[in-house]
Formats: structure tokens, C-alpha cells, sequence
């Protein structure tokens, strides 16, 4: 049997960082194939971030997104029961941001470029596995006030300084799973380590940082025919940090957020540095199901996740740390019926809650506290029926956010509801060896609720904290688009051309003064060969 060979290029949109008025898409992390299963899927974490439009999931190159344990909730347990073939990709991407409507902490414009590999492969009749490799490289234009890599995490400690280096980002990550299963028991394990070095470049005040990520999954199901498919299932990250940052020659002042009050001052000159190292461990188990009943494939999970962070400025055995201790829950579920032969429609609902207190090493009780919650809900579409060569797919999408966050020592807080309707159409048609695809979309986001007023605060705030509420605060209507010409040739091969843009602009009712201006623009492309047996 001839093996066939895909080989395409795709666009992906990147941003800059996990806080940013473009929201953060390394290269292929918004792919379906990785996030579904990959051991560093978020816990006990909300990552802040500006309106987005959805995307529609799917590209040329790579199979169609599905539904089941394995895919919905990534438990191993439930790999040999998914795989049918080997698929192998290779991708490589560029990626590009600028524009000035950003938060403070992002850069000015960012360039990157990555590589994966991912590959699945049944092992037998009773095993499955996949493993994953992804190397990318940033480089990061003027950064102001920014030294922490997530600066927009429900965690509210915040390493910012006065120098606006350029900086670079060179991260590799390792992931792989494997599951076997003995008659109905399926039983299986994920592990990943990601490592990544980060350094001011171009400046006479030095950042370096180093990070190590490992990552697992444990997970156990059983499956009773096609009616009913449950698991359990268990996972882990553990993250180190560490952040030194120095004179040379240039003088800095760096300051620790906690919260919104004015953080003290440090001042480095001469031969003095400062060291931070942060310990991140979380935790979550949960139950997931799915099945099908009168023609209708449906999915359910249930998560309860923990966190605890730690952060240290003293090279010393066990010295005092601030604190981050969180909990939450991840429930969601999905729907998913053909309508006859040509259609089929699908309903997903995603929800996930997070509660937290900082305190820090020399005051007793809570310094700051956070309550967060986000619900994503979903419909879709599809006319693709097999012997056409039109396919057709319309969605909508609702994001809602609401974040309640309160600083006891300034006395101030934040409560904000943030709504994002929005809606998308693609469509695809094959004539030969030739395919297209192209989609566009669009939200209308805006917020209801209160934030601090940036003028009675302090200078810290204002320049750090102040554009990212009014970004939060304002309305816009984030823009996504893409177009992709695939021709197969005579050796099965598939050669394919995908652009991708995203856009969103300053909006209004934002706060008066703080609130960024113009317009922030992402757009990437990658290269893909895809083999299938």
C-alpha cells in the first residue's frame, strides 16, 4: 500500500506574551492536536488577555478534530482506544506582532520562529502512542517595565523594573504519551519537560532567567461497547524559575508587585544584583465520560485543580517566600449529532473557576485575593457531505470572564464582567488534486463591572497595570481571517499555502488617559508535512 505524503504551509498567530492585547499562540499550541493532550495544559490559572476572535479548528494537512476521552480530556487511559492509524507532522513557523495597542508589559513588536514535530502510532492491537517536540526562538522588541514572563497569570506577584531592554527567548519542549489497554481497561501515561532561557540583549541592564517545566499525566478507563467510555484520571506541573538581574554598566530600579498598592523600590547600582527563584506546583484529578446514545456522541469532564506558588530572593536553605495558594474547578462538555448525511452540528461548554490568596514573608494574613471564573460556550455546523467537493462550516462562540480581585493593603479592587459574542464561516472546495480553504471571523467585545481609578493611584500603577485594565475596560471588535490553496500531487503528496491575520483596535469607554491607542496585528506562517499509514 502506498503511503501518502502531506506536505503544507499554514499560518499560525502568535502573540507576545500570556498578557497582551493579542492573546498568546506560540506557534501550534492553538492546534487541536497538541492542546488536547498535552501535559502543560493550564491549572488553576487564568491568564488575563485581550479580545480575540474564535477560531475555527481544522487546516489543510491535518485530520479532522474529533471527540472522545482521549481527545476531549487528554487522559492516556484512553489512547489505545483512539488511535486507528499513524499520522506523523512536521511543521515550521514564523510568526509576527506589532502595533502599538498593547499593555504595558509587552513589547513593541515580536518575531518568531519554531519547529514541530508531533507523531501517533498504534502499537498493535492494544497500544497507542504520541510524542511531541516544539523548539521556538523569540526575539522581543523595546519591553517596558518587563521582567516576569507571565505578568497577566491570576497570580498577582510581578517582577517589573525602569529599563526597556530587547530580549530573546529560546524554549524547547519534549512530550510523549502511551497507553495499553487489557480487554475493556485502557490504562496509560503522559510525561513532558519543557526548558527555556530568557535574556535582555542590547542593554546595559542585564535580565537573564532560566525555567524548568516538567509535566504528567496518569489516567485509567473503562470502556462498556460504543455506549459508554468513563475514566479517571490525575496530573501535575511543577515549574522553577529563576531571574537575575544586574547593572552592567547601566543603573535600574526594579520593583515586586503584589497587588495594586505601590511596591517598594530596589535600586541597583554599582555590584549589586537581584536574584528571584519561583517554585510553581500544580495539581488536578478528575472524572471524565463519554458515549453515545441514539445517534448522538456526547463528552463530559469534571477537574478539581490546586496551585501553589512560592517565590524566593535569598540564595539560603528554605528562606522566607511569598505565597500563592489557589484552587479551582474545570467542567465542560460537548454534544456533537449528524444531521442526515450532509450535516452535522455540535455544542461545546467550557468552564473553569480559580480562588486565591497571596500573602508574603513579613505581614500575616491575606494580602491579596482573587476570585475568577471563565465560561466559553459553542455551536457549530458542518455541510460536508463525502461525495461533494464543497464543505461549509458556521459557528458562534461566547466567551464571558469575570474577574474580582482586591488588594487589602491599598484598599482597592477590581470586579469586571467581560462579554465576547462572536461568529465565524469557512468553507473549502476540492476540484482535481486542487483544495481551498478560507474562513473569517469576528467578536464584539465589551465589559460591565469597576476597576481602580488610575489617576488616585500610584506612578507604579499607572504605568504597569493602568493600560492593561483600560484594555480590559474598553470595547473593540478583534478581526481574524485566513485563506489556504492546497494541490496534491502525483505522489500523494499535498503542497499547501495557508495566511492567517489577526487584528484588534483601540476601543472606547476605556479608562480616560491610560487606555492604549491604535491597532495591534499578528500574523505567521509555517511549513507542514504530514505523513499518513
Amino acid at each position: 500500500m502506498r503511503t501518502p505524503v502531506l506536505i503544507g504551509v499554514s499560518v499560525v498567530v502568535v502573540g507576545a506574551a500570556a498578557g497582551q492585547a493579542l492573546p498568546e499562540h506560540r506557534p501550534f499550541e492553538g492546534d487541536w492536536m497538541l492542546r488536547t493532550w498535552s501535559a502543560f495544559a493550564s491549572i488553576a490559572d487564568l491568564p488575563r488577555s485581550g479580545p480575540t476572535a474564535p477560531v475555527p479548528r481544522g487546516a489543510i494537512g491535518h485530520p479532522a478534530a474529533t471527540e472522545g476521552l482521549w481527545w476531549s480530556s487528554g487522559n492516556p487511559g484512553a489512547l489505545p482506544f483512539a488511535l486507528t492509524n499513524a499520522i506523523t507532522v512536521f511543521e515550521a513557523g514564523r510568526t509576527a506582532v506589532n502595533g502599538p495597542y498593547r499593555f504595558a508589559m509587552e513589547p513593541d513588536d515580536m518575531s518568531q520562529f519554531g519547529v514541530r514535530a508531533t507523531s501517533w502510532q498504534p502499537l498493535g492491537r492494544s497500544g497507542g502512542a504520541v510524542g511531541a517536540i516544539v523548539m521556538d526562538r523569540t526575539a522581543a522588541g523595546v519591553r517596558p517595565y518587563a521582567a516576569t514572563l507571565v505578568p497577566a497569570s491570576t497570580d498577582p506577584f510581578i517582577v517589573t523594573d525602569t529599563t526597556t531592554p530587547e530580549a530573546a527567548r529560546l524554549r524547547v519542549r519534549l512530550e510523549g504519551a502511551m497507553g495499553w489497554r487489557l480487554g475493556p481497561i485502557g490504562f496509560g501515561a503522559s510525561i513532558g519537560l519543557e526548558n527555556d532561557d530568557h535574556r535582555s540583549h542590547n542593554s546595559g541592564f542585564q535580565q537573564v532567567g532560566r525555567t524548568a517545566i516538567p509535566a504528567g499525566r496518569v489516567g485509567v478507563t473503562y470502556r462498556a461497547g460504543r455506549a459508554l467510555h468513563v475514566g479517571v484520571h490525575a496530573r501535575w506541573i511543577r515549574e522553577a524559575q529563576t531571574l537575575l538581574m544586574g547593572p552592567r554598566p547601566d543603573e535600574g530600579m526594579i520593583f515586586q508587585l503584589a497587588g495594586y498598592a505601590e511596591p517598594d523600590t530596589l535600586v541597583l547600582a554599582g555590584g549589586f544584583g537581584y536574584f528571584q527563584r519561583a517554585e510553581r506546583y500544580a495539581r488536578a484529578h478528575g472524572v471524565s465520560a463519554t458515549g453515545t446514545i441514539l445517534g448522538t456522541t456526547w463528552t463530559t469532564l469534571l477537574e478539581r485543580t490546586r496551585r501553589n506558588n512560592r517565590y524566593f530572593y535569598q540564595v539560603i536553605f528554605d528562606p522566607p517566600s511569598d505565597r500563592w495558594i489557589a484552587d479551582g474547578w474545570t467542567m465542560s462538555g460537548t454534544v456533537a449529532r449528524p444531521l442526515g448525511r450532509r450535516f452535522s452540528v455540535s455544542f461545546e461548554a467550557w468552564r473553569a473557576t480559580v480562588r486565591g490568596d497571596a500573602t508574603v514573608a513579613d505581614l500575616e494574613g491575606a494580602l491579596f485575593r482573587a476570585n475568577e471564573n471563565a465560561l466559553k460556550l459553542g455551536a457549530t455546523v458542518r455541510y460536508a457531505p463525502a461525495e461533494s467537493r464543497l464543505s461549509v462550516e458556521a459557528g458562534y462562540s461566547l466567551w464571558r470572564t469575570r474577574r474580582a480581585r482586591y488588594d487589602f493593603l491599598s484598599e482597592v479592587g477590581m470586579d469586571l464582567v467581560t462579554w465576547a459574542p462572536g461568529g465565524w464561516l469557512a468553507g473549502g472546495y476540492r476540484w482535481g488534486r486542487s483544495q481551498v480553504q478560507a474562513s473569517a471571523s469576528m467578536a464584539s467585545y465589551s465589559s460591565v463591572g469597576s476597576i481602580p481609578d488610575a489617576a488616585q493611584m500610584g506612578p507604579v500603577y499607572q504605568r504597569v497595570l493602568a493600560p492593561e485594565m483600560a484594555v480590559a475596560a474598553s470595547r473593540s471588535r478583534p478581526l481574524h481571517t485566513m485563506l489556504s490553496y492546497g494541490h496534491t500531487l502525483s505522489n500523494g503528496t499535498l503542497l499547501s499555502v495557508e495566511g492567517t491575520l489577526r487584528t484588534v483596535s483601540a476601543g472606547t469607554d476605556g479608562a480616560g488617559g491610560f487606555t492604549p491607542t491604535g491597532q495591534r496585528t499578528a500574523w505567521s506562517i509555517a511549513t507542514r508535512v504530514t505523513v499518513t499509514r
